[in-house]
């Protein structure tokens, strides 16, 4: 390797507050150096270690997150730099944190916890966050939690500083009385101990929503003690999110379904869109060769497949109109069928809408993002099109999803598609063939 890859390697990833996986550090270190990834850095991940730590997920080798180390203090000489180079990582720094969280607070097991007050929050500041799919029930509410140092990292130093704290004091003792919306901590499966919140009590039981995970159960009144003050200087760690594009379906079981296959128990990076109480936001998966965008994914798994273009062997078909031939030869065609049929119909129905009514602020695109299906004037009429990448507020790259067409627009030319016809737009499937190769020969022709 070269001898100042490790050097690059470090200063990268402080860049990444919340930590980068693995398998984007050879695209984020030629994007920013210019210069090839080493082919074989990321088979021995060991030996990055002195620059920065590394968080095995589930303890699989091939899972890995990347966090910068801290530099050394300043009264450090170099001779200690071999010994304290590793004491000052980024859990240790958290770990300084809740040392002196404890010296601040007066420990007492008596402290009435009425008025417990639990910092909100705060979203990261980087622009792809990694985040935890937790659970959903529709799909403007996806339970998340955030990866990284201030976020995961923190939750799982406090969580064992309360196993420390509740497994040894004998001083405390299961609460007497309780009541809806008290914090507790409980002793939860495998000696965890975990913070939560009531939701409701009955005779000998309550039932707690885990504020760090997002998902509820019943547990026995003697297994909840009085939360510590010490232990609420850290935000609820689950959140919610909601999924951009899928709004207008966010309550159909049958994505519902899609979204929880794909998602629930995984790790992916997030675009915020939107800065809320409830972000919204487009998930990715950049576990693979090539980053995978979760919401047009499960958007695409929502069409109506007996509008697809299917093809028999051996047929012969008529009026088939041929909408591009790339650079590759790869040939797009539309070939009559009940799905071209519905589409022209609605896009005719839209274009007689728009003619009727006054083009308000409401349908131009405020807030463009990959994956997004919108609108686009071309050649007399509206056309569908694909957000494929966005370049900047202005301009961006779109894919004619009936056409196979891409090109470069401006984002005042895109419409919303208006909500009356949204949902049996989406329905509808690309309208459109491909085959590889064949663009020469046609061409010959």
């Amino acid at each position: 390797m070269p001898g100042d890859f490790k050097e690059k390697v470090g200063e990268l990833l402080v860049k990444y507050s919340s930590g980068l996986w693995a398998s984007a550090l050879p695209k984020a270190f030629e994007g920013m150096y210019k210069v090839k990834f080493p082919e074989d850095a990321l088979k021995n991940l060991s030996s990055l270690s002195d620059v920065c730590t590394i968080d095995y997920i589930s303890g699989n080798p091939q899972k890995a997150i990347l966090y910068a180390k801290l530099p050394l203090p300043t009264d450090k000489t170099p001779k200690d730099a071999g010994q304290a180079h590793g004491d000052y990582d980024i859990k240790s720094m958290i770990e300084q944190e809740y040392l002196q969280i404890e010296k601040n607070i007066a420990e007492t097991a008596e402290t009435i916890m009425e008025n417990i007050t639990v910092p909100p929050l705060i979203i990261p500041t980087e622009a792809s966050p990694s985040v935890l799919v937790v659970e959903l029930s529709n799909t403007n509410e996806v339970v998340i939690r955030y990866v990284g140092k201030d976020y995961s990292a923190a939750q799982e130093l406090m969580e064992d500083e309360m196993k420390e704290y509740y497994s040894k004091n004998s001083k405390v003792t299961p609460v007497q009385t309780v009541h809806v919306g008290q914090l507790l901590a409980v002793n939860a499966e495998e000696d965890a101990w975990l913070r939560a919140q009531i939701i409701s009590t009955e005779e000998n039981k309550i039932k707690v929503c885990y504020v760090d995970y997002g998902f509820s159960e019943n547990v026995e009144k003697s297994k909840a003690y009085k939360l510590n003050p010490k232990f609420c200087s850290l935000s609820f760690q689950a959140t919610k999110c909601k999924l951009a594009g899928l709004e207008v379906l966010s309550d159909d079981p049958g994505l519902v379904k899609v979204v929880e296959s794909l998602t629930c128990g995984k790790i992916f990076a997030v675009e915020i869109l939107e800065k809320a109480d409830i972000p919204l936001v487009v998930l990715y998966d950049t576990s693979g060769d090539d980053d995978v965008n979760i919401n047009a994914t499960c958007l695409k798994a929502m069409c109506d497949e007996s509008l697809e273009v299917h093809l028999q062997v051996d047929a012969m078909y008529t009026n088939v109109r041929v909408t591009n031939i790339c650079s590759d030869g790869t040939l797009y065609c539309q070939v009559p069928c009940k799905g071209l049929n519905k589409l022209n119909d609605l896009l005719h129905k839209i274009e007689d809408y728009f003619h009727c009514k006054h083009m308000t602020s409401e349908y131009f695109v405020s807030l463009p993002f990959c994956g997004k299906i919108c609108l686009f004037h071309c050649k007399g009429k509206w056309l569908r099109v694909e957000i494929t990448n966005v370049h900047s507020s202005r301009a961006l790259d779109v894919q004619f999803l009936d056409s196979g067409t891409v090109t470069s627009v401006k984002v005042s030319e895109l419409r919303e598609i208006p909500s009356r016809f949204l949902q049996e737009m989406i329905a509808i499937p690309p309208q459109v063939l491909y085959a590889a190769g064949l663009g020469g020969l046609l061409e010959e022709i």
